[in-house]
């Protein structure tokens, strides 16, 4: 997929230094659904193997129980950006987007401190 050019309108910092990152077939604990921000449907905090803990997109999971296994290679991974920041985004998910920087770093921004 061809990404699109956007321009960071609010900086963005991520919570999570130490992200989770899934390869398809990996399996995780699930826990709570996210309900703190309506424009931010649809995660669901997980916890894999290695002790990692993150938010995943619910459509990336196949769950049972308390047990998810994951569709398709995934990371937690937030970009931190600035304002005025020109990124490439490649796809949007629940109202983050999936993004690369300038420097090649990819990463989760939400939608709403970018610019179409």
């Amino acid at each position: 997929m061809e990404p699109r050019i956007c321009s960071v309108i609010k900086k963005h910092r991520s919570s999570y230094p130490k992200p989770i990152a899934l390869k398809a077939g990996d399996k995780v604990t699930t826990g709570k659904i996210f309900t703190e921000n309506s424009r931010w449907q649809n995660w669901r905090w997980c916890s894999s193997q290695d002790g990692r803990e993150g938010w995943i997109p619910e459509q990336y999971l196949n769950i049972s129980g308390q047990v998810g296994t994951i569709l398709c290679d995934y990371s937690g991974n937030e970009l931190d950006v600035d304002l005025d920041e020109q990124i490439s985004v490649y796809k949007i998910v629940n109202g983050w987007a999936w993004a690369k920087n300038s420097a090649g770093e990819f990463g989760w921004v939400p939608l709403q401190n970018i610019s179409f």
